[in-house]
């Protein structure tokens, strides 16, 4: 029923999370040999700009589910 859907809603949460820290993660092993470093700060930040949303985007997900349960 409807908690099912909620449950696997806040999974689907967890994994796309999961999938963008895992991105984020990559980003920063090729950045670690990248030569132009203006270029590399600018990524760095820019990826800590996304792991912050993801992160907000994620409570946000999990509290209209939590509120459903």
């Amino acid at each position: 029923g409807l908690l099912a859907v909620d449950h696997q809603l806040e999974l689907i949460g967890r994994v796309l999370e999961a999938a963008v820290q895992a991105a984020l993660f990559n980003v920063a092993i090729n950045l670690s040999g990248a030569q132009d470093a203006e270029f590399a700060a600018r990524l760095t930040e820019e990826s800590a700009r996304l792991g912050q949303e993801a992160a907000r985007l994620r409570e946000r997900a999990l509290a209209t589910v939590r509120k459903r349960i």
